[in-house]
């Protein structure tokens, strides 16, 4: 083997190397990982420490968790004049 051998060998393997980097790259990082709402909501549920929390559905790869705020007025119970 003569020094033009060995350089082109390397190159084949380098250029190799970055088409296998390239897809594992594509496979671990940018794959759409998708979860079914009910697990979201169990993640949200368990990182805000709040039964009530929900999460949000996206199309991005992002999880957002959603506490309901209760209006004041929610909880006002009106009665007739008549009733006790």
């Amino acid at each position: 083997m003569d020094g033009e051998d060995i350089v082109g060998i390397a190159m084949v393997c380098i250029l190799g190397g970055f088409v296998i980097g390239g897809f594992l790259f594509d496979v671990i990082f940018a794959a759409d990982i998708e979860i079914s709402q009910e697990t979201a909501d169990d993640v949200c549920k368990q990182l805000t420490n709040d039964s009530t929390a929900v999460a949000e559905n996206t199309q991005e790869q992002t999880l957002i968790c959603k506490l309901p705020s209760f209006d004041s007025t929610q909880n006002i119970i009106f009665k007739l004049n008549s009733e006790e």
